[in-house]
């Protein structure tokens, strides 16, 4: 009951196609379902030809601690032939404002790959580090666009602060975190789901 990714571009066609989901041992067992969990579903989706094949964002306190650092790196694919220039764009936005936005040119070569790098500091981050017990998100869309189209949007989402393991245990922002266990089956929909984990939550998992 985990994704999974399967590349079909080697055997799809022109026109229409047909598409079947087949269970492990051939019986379709494996695909029922209870209560406890949706239906199994799946859909198909296409890259453009240049496009963001994977990205990592860290986004830590500076040497002052009162700013933080954004470092951002994105591994660009081009499935053209030729050299292409684009322009990568990102926006950081916390709770209250937009705190940054920036748009940059690239180069990435012909049926070749390259990662992006950038770093950029983020004024006053500190107000509004992420914690267990205040778990608030900075939120932002990586874009990218080549010559005046726009190719690809992809939402992000990231807390700000440090997290470290040391003395067999996990801290965050310098407090160590006392991790709960609990067993779990998940709602059919995202209202009863909410309401599920709040409940968890209070009774300290």
């Amino acid at each position: 009951r985990v994704p999974a990714e399967f590349n079909i571009s080697p055997y799809v066609q022109d026109g229409n196609n047909e598409i079947g989901i087949i269970s492990g041992n051939g019986s379709g067992k494996r695909l029922e379902t209870s209560a406890n969990y949706p239906t199994p579903g799946a859909y198909i989706f296409s890259h453009p030809k240049i496009r963001i094949e994977d990205y990592t964002i860290s986004f830590e306190p500076d040497s002052t601690g009162t700013h933080g650092i954004f470092d951002l790196a994105i591994v660009m694919n081009n499935s053209y032939n030729s050299s292409e220039e684009i322009f990568v764009g990102f926006d950081v936005y916390s709770p209250q404002k937009l705190e940054h936005f920036d748009v940059r040119p690239f180069t990435i070569p012909g049926n070749g790959r390259d990662t992006i790098r950038i770093s950029q500091q983020i004024w006053r981050t500190t107000n509004h580090m992420w914690s267990d017990s205040k778990p608030g998100l900075y939120h932002g869309m990586l874009i990218v666009k080549r010559g005046n189209r726009f190719v690809e949007y992809i939402p992000y989402k990231v807390g700000f602060g440090t997290t470290e393991y040391k003395d067999g245990k996990i801290y965050r922002n310098g407090n160590a975190i006392n991790i709960k266990a609990v067993r779990y089956h998940s709602s059919r929909d995202s209202k009863n789901l909410r309401s599920e984990l709040s409940l968890l939550k209070n009774k300290g998992y």
